[in-house]
């Protein structure tokens, strides 16, 4: 219905995962918690340098958790251009997706980074020393089973208060049927704040300008709020149909 308000709702999941360290390019991420198991697409070198792929289409970042630059070490990182002058210890440097291919593996997923000599502008040298490689995957758009849910407002049967600090907004079944609903809860760091989100959602279906629009109402894994959270909304979960 384009006179509808569509509510957006995302889990306040973790949305990092630690590699394994080791020499030799590779950067392998475990599957399961705390976000999902890793994607099952892999990314060929083409895919890379030609903007391809889930990495380059912002669905996660990888980056590299502090870089070895001491003076007068063998051990050391190389980057290409495009990291720019690099200092001893810098934290959280992002790689550039054009420099990554991707294989799922078996219980994980397998990230290989060109060399500095391979792609002399987006290539990583890892260290000799496996420990000085550790890397982060962290993920930036909802992509697993239960982690994002759109509602439209028409669909919204009523919201309660389950106990002090949840408050639970019931939908209409995804699926149509009868006998279940689709659920979230909005968990406040604050007792007795029930009032709030449902002035909230008011705001959001009473005013014109959002009709036909999806309004971000609780954002949980980008900690983004409807006017600001005034509720104080620290946790999104969900039980869908």
């Amino acid at each position: 219905m384009i006179n509808d308000v569509y509510l957006y709702f995302s889990d306040d999941f973790t949305k990092t995962k630690a590699s394994t360290t080791t020499a030799d390019q590779d950067v392998t991420v475990a599957d399961g918690a705390p976000f999902d198991n890793m994607p099952t697409t892999a990314i060929t070198l083409a895919d890379a340098q030609n903007g391809r792929g889930w990495l380059h289409n912002g669905l996660a970042k990888l980056t590299l958790n502090a870089a070895n630059m001491e003076e007068g070490e063998s051990d050391l990182h190389v980057f290409g251009t495009y990291y720019g002058t690099v200092a001893d210890n810098a934290a959280n440097i992002e790689v550039h997706p054009n420099a990554i291919t991707y294989a799922e593996g078996t219980g994980d997923g397998d990230l290989h980074l060109q060399t500095a000599v391979e792609d002399p502008v987006y290539g990583i040298t890892q260290s000799s020393t496996a420990g000085e490689n550790g890397f982060t995957l962290t993920l930036l758009k909802p992509y697993g089973v239960d982690q994002a849910l759109v509602k439209p407002a028409s669909q919204l049967l009523n919201i309660e208060a389950v106990d002090a600090t949840n408050t639970l907004l019931t939908f209409k079944p995804t699926t149509g049927d009868t006998g279940a609903q689709d659920k979230v809860t909005l968990t406040t760091s604050a007792s007795n704040k029930h009032h709030l989100i449902a002035s909230s959602i008011a705001d959001v279906l009473t005013d014109a300008r959002n009709h036909g629009k999806i309004i971000k109402f609780a954002d949980g894994l980008n900690e983004v709020y409807f006017d600001g959270n005034p509720a104080g909304i620290t946790t999104v979960t969900f039980a869908i149909d």
